[in-house]
């Protein structure tokens, strides 16, 4: 273990530190301190204080919530704090007074508090957690509550509009299909013992896929373990030739626990293990299917309504086995991860599935408003890594200019222009200069790195169509870029017709589509003593996307 370490290059006091610590609290949680200052919700007054102490991990965590929303509510005098571990501490900064760090920085402030609920080993050390569910448990033993059953379920109250925005723009590639299915398939669990086999995911999946052969689907696999996520995907790589599924390993993407929230929030349905998927399902009402091994599931979600569970059935199971090691018969028979969940039936869950997307056939929910935003919401990412491989350097650290902008520009520190009162509204970022963007006298010639706009050049009459594109062309450096983001335009009016939606009334052009760029641009090197643009890239967006009618266009300004 130390050898480990030193190889590793990760530093040994802190760690030392933090485990001296969480020992230490252990053995604080059983002694006559604690019993000092126990909570009695009978005896509370105005003004005191409450201090709630619990490691972690997220499931543990998220078992608190409705306790803690529940006192908020009818004791709103007691000002309550949470100890945890720093990376919980987003979870709940909106559901509590303070949010003090599980480590010997915060210990000295424990003897300010009124009264002190220690909950390390509640679970893990209680035998009463055999027979109670989690939430009746918590409730009544520690804290002399009697919380209704259907608040018997974890409460989040998180501010996630950033990390909608960051997942919408870094898998724009996924989310912008939305006759997808979207699942989230949470496979791996912080303990070996709640995980199956890679093997077992491969199937549950090539079932469900077969069964809904009509669909779809974009599964999100959630794990702490690469080579695991990667050994799934592998697996069923049939699927993805055969264009029925996308996977996404979410361990690459995601950065934090509001970013896990966030995607449970987006998705259709989940799947996962005795783990945190299922209990932020619970607490977004998103249909989900447990699987359960060596925890009875009705321990953990009896009181949830959108939540169906399978437990399985093994000589063995449930063991009640906590902790990171893997099952005893698993090391018997040499494997990492836990044979009880063979016992499960693939063809049970794969049906419990179908029904669930049965009965969510034409009312699929919508995206929520953050991601029904502008055209460059949805291809930001390919946009900017496109800027980034020809320039050589982030949009962010040229000169740009974006010219249509609707509040919601390709990067923050683009000069982004845009009309007095835009007739769309996207973002919230400010407009720095109120224009149509017809005239750029204010720009010399040659200044700016590189001009984008998106779903405006359409608006403009064919009359004024050419002189408006030289003019975007004068502003830009020799080698520079012009980048153009634009719709097909009798693509277009099919999208709206199968969606039925109105077509935006501002396009003039009826036959507006890549030849007529393109012979606009001819026109445009035609008007110069050189040929002055270069086209770099044409990306037609809808012939990978059959619902899509956007194409991508980059030129680049020559010299002379």
């Amino acid at each position: 273990m130390l050898k480990d370490f030193i190889e590793k290059g990760i530093p040994l006091v802190p760690i030392i530190y933090h485990k001296s610590f969480i020992f230490f609290m252990k053995k604080l949680s059983k002694s006559c301190l604690a019993k000092a200052k126990a909570f009695d919700i009978k005896t509370i007054a105005n003004g005191k204080s409450l201090l709630i102490i619990r490691r972690g991990g997220i499931g543990d965590l998220l078992f608190i919530s409705p306790i803690i929303h529940f006192i908020k509510q009818h004791y709103p005098f007691l000002k309550i704090s949470l100890m945890c571990q720093a990376w919980y501490h987003s979870l709940f900064v909106n559901s509590v007074d303070r949010l003090l760090h599980y480590s010997w920085k915060d210990f000295p402030k424990l003897i300010k508090f009124d009264y002190i609920v220690f909950l390390d080993e509640a679970i893990e050390q209680n035998p009463l957690a055999r027979k109670l569910n989690i939430y009746d448990l918590l409730a009544k033993d520690y804290f002399g509550l009697s919380l209704p059953n259907h608040e018997k379920k974890p409460v989040l109250k998180i501010d996630n509009s950033e990390s909608i925005q960051y997942l919408f723009s870094n898998l724009s590639f996924v989310f912008r299909d939305r006759t997808q299915i979207f699942l989230a398939l949470h496979v791996q669990g912080a303990s070996p013992i709640r995980t199956p086999l890679p093997d077992f995911w491969v199937k549950l999946i090539n079932l469900i896929v077969n069964k809904n052969f009509y669909n779809r689907f974009a599964i999100f696999l959630i794990g702490n373990d690469h080579d695991y996520l990667e050994t799934i995907i592998k697996g069923a790589y049939d699927l993805i030739t055969e264009d029925k599924v996308t996977f996404v390993n979410f361990l690459k993407i995601s950065r934090h626990i509001i970013d896990f929230v966030t995607l449970i929030e987006l998705v259709d349905i989940v799947i996962g293990i005795d783990s945190a998927a299922i209990h932020i399902a619970a607490a977004k009402n998103v249909p989900a299917i447990g699987i359960y091994g060596p925890f009875p599931s009705a321990l953990r979600t009896k009181y949830y309504s959108s939540v169906i569970s399978f437990d399985a059935k093994a000589s063995c199971a449930p063991c009640f086995i906590h902790g990171h090691e893997p099952c005893p018969i698993a090391k018997k028979i040499g494997q990492k991860y836990s044979p009880c969940f063979n016992n499960l039936s693939l063809t049970e869950i794969a049906a419990s599935v179908e029904d669930v997307l049965k009965k969510m056939m034409g009312r699929k929910k919508p995206m929520p408003l953050h991601l029904q935003q502008s055209e460059t919401s949805k291809f930001r990412v390919k946009i900017i890594d496109e800027i980034k491989n020809i320039m050589h350097k982030p949009p962010w650290e040229l000169q740009g200019i974006e010219i249509g902008s609707g509040q919601d520009p390709l990067i923050d520190n683009v000069v982004s222009i845009d009309l007095p009162r835009p007739y769309t509204k996207c973002g919230n970022r400010p407009i720095i200069i109120r224009s149509d963007g017809r005239n750029l006298s204010l720009f010399a010639d040659d200044y700016f790195d590189f001009l984008y706009s998106s779903h405006l050049f359409e608006d403009f009459d064919s009359s004024e169509n050419l002189k408006i594109l030289q003019e975007w062309v004068r502003i830009i450096k020799p080698g520079g870029l012009l980048v153009l983001l634009l719709p097909d335009q009798k693509r277009y009016e099919k999208y709206c017709f199968q969606h039925k939606m109105q077509p935006n009334p501002h396009h003039k052009i009826a036959d507006f589509g890549v030849d007529y760029v393109m012979q606009l641009i001819e026109k445009v090197n035609y008007s110069f003593p050189k040929r002055i643009i270069e086209v770099l890239t044409i990306e037609k967006f809808y012939e990978y996307f059959e619902e899509d009618y956007n194409f991508l266009i980059i030129l680049r300004k020559r010299s002379g």
